[in-house]
């Protein structure tokens, strides 16, 4: 009898053993996802290219002591010069390579998105000329002159950066994607040279002369881009920017030296200004902190 009820209590555990111990596997928790974790401070480098687009116009003219703003209230032509005077503009666009390093900070929350804070600085080192004295060839032409050997007007940029917020979305733990926007700042060269067979001169002999200036232009820029922490704590990125730097004003004049006109007080006198537009297009890696 004794034995007969050992065996039926077995029998019976050995049935509902494992129905039981699904039940409590059904009832335990699932174990919580990994979650890659994106807050924290870090730093990085990176390498591209920018693209620069310049639009830089003679927005009035003084000759002769005489203002003269868009063709209008503008002196009669000197003899022999027809089309005087003609406001002009020329269109400067380059390509140049650019390097730069940028740092910032990460917070991750919900936990897919993502918002933070970068500041970037990069180098450059992009001329771009073009035949005159004044902004476009037409500049020259209206004065019935050809341009001039050492006769050219040119724009340089060499350093930018930016300060701008992220926000982004992490398509995988380890994959985001976001967009950028923020403040920006350029610095920007132009230059303007009228050589030997300068037009201005009318026929008389005028010494080479040059003209430049240079500054730091603060703008705004848009962009967005993809990074993915493939490494540990060190993660890829792709990027593009667009910024714009508007009215980047350049004055500058030559003196008349024409015997006809010598004992007239004056000159040509330009006033110019230009709208400049950068492509910036990059790719970088940066090591996050914990």
């Amino acid at each position: 009898m004794n034995r007969l009820l050992v065996l039926s209590i077995a029998l019976g555990g050995l049935i509902a053993g494992p129905a039981l111990a699904a039940e409590l596997g059904a009832r335990a928790p699932a174990p919580a996802p990994i979650v890659s974790n994106w807050t924290g401070f870090y730093v990085g480098a990176d390498v591209g290219a920018r693209v620069t687009d310049t639009t830089w116009s003679t927005t009035s003219w003084t000759f002769l002591g005489t203002p003269c703003t868009l063709n209008l209230n503008c002196p009669a032509a000197p003899v022999g010069i027809t089309n005087f005077p003609l406001a002009s503009s020329g269109n400067y666009g380059g390509i140049g390579a650019r390097v730069g390093g940028y740092l910032g900070y990460n917070w991750q929350f919900a936990p897919s998105w993502l918002v933070g804070l970068e500041g970037h600085f990069g180098w450059g080192d992009k001329t771009v000329s073009q035949a005159g004295v004044a902004p476009a060839p037409l500049a020259l032409v209206s004065f019935g002159f050809p341009p001039g050997a050492g006769d050219f007007t040119s724009i340089k940029t060499t350093w930018d950066a930016s300060v701008r917020a992220r926000f982004g979305y992490l398509v995988t733990p380890d994959f985001l994607v976001y967009a950028t926007g923020g403040a920006a700042w350029q610095h920007v060269e132009l230059s303007a040279s009228c050589g030997s067979s300068c037009p201005f001169s009318f026929g008389a002999t005028a010494s080479p002369t040059f003209a430049s200036m240079s500054t730091t232009k603060d703008g705004w820029l848009v962009g967005g881009g993809a990074e993915w922490k493939f490494w540990g704590n060190w993660m890829a990125r792709a990027e593009y920017t667009f910024a714009r730097f508007s009215n980047i004003g350049f004055n500058y004049s030559y003196v008349t030296v024409a015997p006809a006109v010598a004992a007239t007080a004056g000159g040509v006198r330009y006033t110019t200004n230009a709208d400049l537009d950068t492509h910036t297009f990059v790719v970088g890696l940066a090591y996050k902190f914990w």
